[in-house]
């Protein structure tokens, strides 16, 4: 997530905004952290499929945006083969651009956490790729890997 205001660990992004570490998200019924307010996220499209919504990280500099749409369009890989409806009504209408896509079900936490494992795991390597120089790049792209990095930890064991 990305808010104006300090990071934990007392850093602070010269832009609006600041990564939120893991630990500090909320617990999800299935005990892995869930989604702030302004994280990006996967919604519905309006047109029966899913986007991202990059909600506070759009905008984030350096190239870091990149790396969290990768992150976002993997979880849309995963929520269209478990959900492939899961953006259409019962009627078979499209939900509305912005609705929030399905979740839970039967072993929907070991599917969430294989999911969070696969985006953490592009999310990192595109961080990995990021040469960029300019400015305070070098130190923001460090901490959004060293951020990324213990993320995929967590959910990949």
């Amino acid at each position: 997530m990305l808010r104006k205001g300090i990071v934990a660990g007392g850093l602070v992004w010269t832009a609006p905004v600041v990564i939120s570490t893991i630990e500090a998200r909320p617990a999800l019924a299935s005990g892995l952290p869930g989604p702030q307010q302004g994280s990006a996220t996967v919604v519905c499209d309006g047109l029966g499929g899913y986007r991202v919504a990059l909600n506070g990280w759009a905008g984030a500099p350096c190239g870091i945006v990149n790396c969290i749409t990768i992150h976002e369009q993997s979880h849309i890989t995963d929520w269209m083969a478990r959900f492939p409806l899961g953006c259409k009504n019962a009627n078979g209408t499209n939900k509305p651009d912005g609705t929030a896509p399905p979740t839970g079900g039967p072993g929907y936490a070991a599917f969430l956490r294989a999911s969070e494992c696969s985006a953490y795991t592009a999310e990192l390597t595109c961080i990995e790729g990021n040469n960029r120089t300019d400015g305070d790049c070098p130190r923001l792209v460090a901490l959004h890997l060293a951020d990324t990095a213990r993320q995929k930890a967590r959910y990949c064991r």
